[in-house]
């Protein structure tokens, strides 16, 4: 029940912070650095509501056969990668006056969502563990007579293990890039 109260609330967040356009459909290239700052913040809090249900099963479950659900998910991580792209070419501007370690842990930390998560490996990941996820409700009468890790629950409990490490780093950068620009004070810069 609690799950799908989280989702519900979820869901409404993402109606009302991320308009029916998406936002990088729109061009940012005159918006300001505490525009950007803002929409990342946005876009950042409603992916830690969203990677919440994202690190249980019955999240895999609702992205694996939801594609509705499937598509916001994937809109809203794009909407990260786009602001915080927006924010790592300030810093690199920046980087070139001051050389603050907060800067280089910033840029470091963007670079490394960019890349090991990007949309291409969060799609690839998620889709693996939508095959995994298919595979354990498939053979679940067979499992089911198995106990510990290799019964039902016990290899829902290893794939939900897997996914909330993976789901749970993406969050951790998220995070932490957010309290980075925040201490940088970008917008008076």
């Amino acid at each position: 029940m609690l799950y799908f109260f989280k989702h519900y609330l979820g869901i409404i967040a993402l109606m009302f912070i991320i308009p029916a356009t998406t936002l990088a459909s729109h061009s940012y290239q005159n918006d300001t650095i505490e525009n950007v700052i803002t929409k990342f913040d946005e876009v950042s809090y409603q992916w830690d509501l969203v990677s919440e249900d994202l690190e249980e099963y019955e999240g895999l479950s609702e992205f694996c056969l939801e594609k509705s659900y499937r598509t916001d998910v994937i809109k809203l991580l794009e909407e990260v990668h786009h602001f915080d792209s927006l924010i790592y070419f300030k810093l690199k501007d920046l980087s070139v006056t001051d050389n603050s370690g907060e800067i280089k842990k910033t840029l470091k930390q963007i670079e490394e969502l960019e890349s090991e998560f990007s949309i291409r490996e969060f799609s690839k990941f998620l889709n693996q563990e939508c095959r995994d996820r298919k595979k354990i409700e498939k053979d679940r009468k067979d499992l089911s007579a198995n106990i510990g890790q290799d019964g039902y629950d016990g290899q829902q409990q290893l794939l939900e293990n897997k996914l909330y490490r993976y789901i749970h780093h993406v969050t951790y950068l998220v995070d932490h890039i957010r309290k980075h620009i925040h201490h940088l004070h970008l917008e008076e810069k």
